[in-house]
């Protein structure tokens, strides 16, 4: 963004956005679900009878279970669960026998056991497991040839394996690991080859690794260590189970295991010391992908074939200690697509064919060092979707596409008149298939609402100018932003200006290192620390985290503690000295 004094005394703030004519690979939001910095916030997508299906939120009616076909009108609301604004918050979104099974609180049974047929009057509770508005804890939902397992907890049992054919009758008890009321704690389920494995807690030990065929006999601890295996990161090669657990000395090495007490033994130590270990194991197309550190590098991009001497760095995609940390691994048309910071683009898109080579960035939605962090990646009749987050869009659902964009931008500006109004004026090239373009304005940043629609020009060649009047804007600081649309629906958003009564630009505030590994993060505004000023954190799911009330500053910087939070995406709000401005950190401790 570049601020520019006009002699004439009003503030003009331009972006100059800059996109290549030919066809590219870019990525297009499927429906903006709810407006604003947060996005509606998809989560858990799974794939069923060719719909996708997840959770997401918006302000009417909370977080809730949608369906979507990949078009804008295709997605909607499939049912809201818990009536009005509270959250249902529909989790671990699991296909099995035909079944789409997740774990939902409707408010009056705690979280419990749903399933979904993709209809709203299909949407029902399977069982209320601990009757009452205590919840079960429904979770870890696992597909093991067309039976449901997960873990549940009741008031005699404790947090136990349950499985469940998709009726009230067939959701049953498989086995009471730890016997009475304290839980077992069944974790990792993981699908071999017809049985189920998982980490268990045996009371003498810590967590040990489990099987089970379905039944309570044939539920049986497989190993464990005098200093507890804690096995996690589990996947299926196979006929085997490989994952990463305790080796002793060596702390956290790579184990495969076909079952069996003897079988299970450590394949190699590749962090060699008492640290590290894979994580994020996927098996793709036959090969395990998983993120590790060889004790030089940070956690980089792994793959094994089973074997210590087919277990191999792919690619240092961050050169050095920090590492680019590779996760959300998807197999999608021939290739294993997964999430990774390069220190260049941030945490953006990426490819894999399991070669240096062939490991590449596939789009850096979110420019620059920012990040879009994709997750749920997956492949829907040959398209490409995950949840990825921008700073027009928020966290939304996203399609990645190859195309000739619509139209190339080359600026957007806004200027406060003398006569206290604000002149918004953008220019584009190589219109083709524009429909309109609708001028959006907001107060905080977040939350935008439509100005007004302007036509496109009928003449696509050369370079068309536009402008619009904001005649009431706010006399504080005013945001702008431009949904262009095309003749088919589809859209896109331009970067966001800002025009303000005060002598100056807005300031703004940077956080780093973003993503942040420590326990702190550094901000940095002299501007908005020259006062006392408010910062307030909150999650992904929009809910407040935190609110640190921060007096004046003697340097303009501060540093904010991140101890209380777990690994995920928040967003940091800071007010003072007049201003508000927002950033998005990753926390990947």
């Amino acid at each position: 963004m570049k601020k520019t004094r006009l002699l004439t005394g009003y503030l003009v703030l331009s972006v100059v956005l800059v996109h290549p004519v030919l066809a590219q690979t870019t990525a297009i939001p499927v429906k903006e679900i709810r407006a604003g910095a947060n996005g509606g916030e998809p989560r858990f997508v799974a794939v069923l009878n060719n719909i996708l299906y997840f959770s997401a939120s918006t302000s009417a009616n909370g977080r809730e279970l949608w369906r979507s076909d990949g078009t804008d009108a295709g997605t909607y609301l499939l049912k809201d669960i818990r009536p009005g604004s509270g959250d249902s918050d529909p989790t671990n979104l699991t296909v099995s026998n035909g079944i789409l099974f997740f774990g939902a609180n409707n408010g009056i049974n705690g979280w419990e056991l749903w399933k979904s047929d993709g209809t709203e009057a299909g949407t029902v509770m399977v069982k209320d497991i601990y009757a009452g508005f205590t919840s079960s804890n429904a979770d870890l939902f696992t597909d093991v040839n067309g039976t449901l397992f997960f873990s549940a907890a009741t008031n005699a049992t404790g947090q136990e394996l349950w499985k469940s054919d998709g009726t009230e009758a067939g959701t049953v008890l498989v086995k009471d690991v730890v016997a009475g009321s304290f839980s077992g704690n069944p974790s990792w389920l993981t699908h071999v080859n017809g049985t189920l494995f998982f980490a268990g807690y045996n009371s003498f030990n810590g967590y040990a690794l489990w099987k089970s065929n379905g039944t309570e006999a044939g539920t049986v601890q497989i190993k464990d260590v005098p200093f507890a295996l804690n096995p996690h990161d589990m996947a299926a090669l196979g006929s085997t189970l490989y994952f990463t657990g305790n080796g002793g000395a060596d702390g956290p090495v790579f184990w495969q295991s076909d079952g069996t007490e003897t079988g299970t033994v450590i394949v190699i130590d590749v962090t060699p010391g008492t640290s590290g270990g894979p994580k994020f194991t996927t098996n793709i197309n036959n090969t395990l992908y998983f993120a590790a550190t060889n004790g030089s590098s940070g956690d980089e991009l792994w793959k094994s074939d089973g074997t210590a001497a087919g277990t191999v760095m792919v690619k240092e995609i961050y050169p050095g200690s920090a590492g680019s940390t590779p996760q959300e691994f998807k197999f999608i048309n021939g290739a294993c697509y997964f999430q990774a910071n390069d220190n260049t683009a941030g945490v953006e898109l990426w490819k894999t064919d399991g070669t240096a080579a062939g490991t590449v960035l596939v789009l850096d939605l979110e420019p620059g060092v920012s990040s879009s962090i994709p997750t749920n990646i997956t492949g829907l009749n040959g398209d490409i979707y995950f949840v990825a987050s921008t700073g027009t869009s928020g966290r939304e659902l996203f399609k990645l596409v190859s195309t000739t964009l619509p139209v190339t931008w080359v600026s957007f500006i806004s200027a406060w008149l003398p006569d206290n109004t604000v002149k918004l004026q953008w220019q584009v090239t190589n219109e083709r298939d524009n429909s309109h373009y609708e001028l959006q304005h907001s107060t905080n940043g977040i939350s935008f609402t439509a100005l007004g629609t302007i036509p496109a020009n009928t003449i696509a060649a050369g370079t068309n100018t536009y402008s619009y009047i904001h005649q009431s804007p706010t006399h504080t600081t005013n945001y702008y932003r431009l949904k262009q649309v095309d003749k088919d629906g589809r859209y896109d958003y331009s970067k966001i200006v800002i025009a303000t009564t005060k002598g100056q630009g807005p300031p703004s505030f940077t956080v780093s290192p973003n993503p942040a590994t420590g326990s702190t993060v550094t901000l940095r505004s002299s501007l908005l620390l020259e006062q006392p000023h408010l910062i307030t954190i909150t999650g992904e799911d929009g809910k407040l985290v935190n609110k640190i009330q921060v007096p004046q500053q003697p340097a303009p910087q501060y540093q904010l503690p991140l101890y209380h939070l777990s690994n995920g995406i928040y967003f940091l709000r800071i007010e003072g000295n007049g201003y508000t401005d927002i950033r998005k950190i990753l926390v990947q401790h």
